[in-house]
């Protein structure tokens, strides 16, 4: 009687940790669902991600592109490195500005 009982007990722990397999199985599956914002699970290429910038925040790409459909890069400005930095000696770092954040308290 007590086998039986033990084996029992065996086979419903094996049935709910089969379950739980199946749980966590399906988590994954949703999990990996493709996100429709990487254009069905692959990520853009450039036209695509030209295209829905362009529609996001209402552009008119016609005035950037060529007849061929490519891209007018003719007037782009490539700034030195030096120039994009925030700080310089025109516009020096606030005395009272946080170098690093090992001292910020986060709530």
């Amino acid at each position: 009687m007590k086998y039986i009982i033990k084996t029992r007990i065996v086979i419903l722990l094996l049935l709910g940790l089969l379950q739980v397999q199946a749980v966590v199985a399906q988590k994954k599956k949703e999990i990996k669902k493709p996100d429709p914002m990487l254009c069905q699970g692959n990520y853009w290429t450039e036209e695509q991600g030209r295209r829905f910038l362009a529609k996001q925040l209402g552009l008119d790409l016609s005035k950037a592109m060529y007849t061929d459909g490519s891209l007018n890069e003719d007037e782009i400005v490539t700034e030195a490195q030096e120039a994009l930095y925030p700080f310089d000696n025109a516009h020096p770092f606030p005395t009272n500005g946080i170098r690093k954040n090992d001292l910020v308290v986060w709530k």
